[in-house]
């Protein structure tokens, strides 16, 4: 399964021109635009080369992983990444299963994309992950942002019980990190409520 996978039980609506999302007709927000409204992080450093940087790497894994991505791609600047992704899967048995994998939550009444969703495999068991694929400098709110995308995971019924931030570099290499704390679903969930609370202000 690759892309959007099964239909939600409440239709989601992703409009990429203003990068928002709306459930049943009614904006919500992403789980990056909570977090930058919040202060976690300040989108005003990333420049747009980063910007169109992270976009190309992300379409090529996501072909990648679908299988339509041609040995002659020619995404030049995107391939010492999609190397390291090859790298990663191959040295860490991971299977991929889906990606670029949009998702709500009605419950909480958020929406967002997850990167990546598949198994490790370990010790003669599959172990479901969440990946969320970085080519920047690590940041102290990456976990944070991952507990947001495993609750829309968990919500929608995919088994996601481990998240993992995977940092793919320039020179071909990356790097893994687990994010296990317990209380970040709980900061991301206050966030949340910090968001709500703000837009009805406006």
């Amino acid at each position: 399964m690759v892309g959007n996978g099964p239909p939600a039980v409440n239709p989601l609506v992703f409009d990429s021109a203003t990068h928002t999302y709306r459930l049943g007709g009614v904006h919500v927000p992403s789980v990056t635009q909570i977090l930058e409204r919040l202060g976690f992080y300040d989108a005003t450093w990333y420049t747009e080369h980063s910007r169109l940087r992270g976009v190309l790497v992300h379409r090529a894994i996501e072909l990648r992983i679908a299988g339509d991505l041609p040995e002659d791609h020619g995404v030049t600047e995107a391939e010492p990444y999609l190397n390291a992704w090859e790298r990663f899967c191959q040295e860490s048995i991971f299977t991929p299963i889906c990606s670029e994998l949009r998702l709500a939550s009605p419950c909480h009444r958020y929406a967002g994309t997850i990167d990546v969703l598949g198994v490790f495999h370990r010790h003669g068991r599959g172990v479901p992950a969440l990946l969320d694929l970085k080519t920047g400098q690590r940041q102290h709110w990456w976990p944070i942002q991952l507990a947001g995308y495993q609750i829309l995971a968990l919500e929608n019924g995919m088994g996601a019980r481990h998240r993992y931030n995977l940092q793919l570099s320039g020179d071909g290499s990356y790097s893994l990190w687990e994010a296990a704390a317990p209380n970040d679903r709980n900061v991301f969930l206050a966030a949340l409520l910090c968001w709500k609370y703000l837009e009805s202000k406006t």
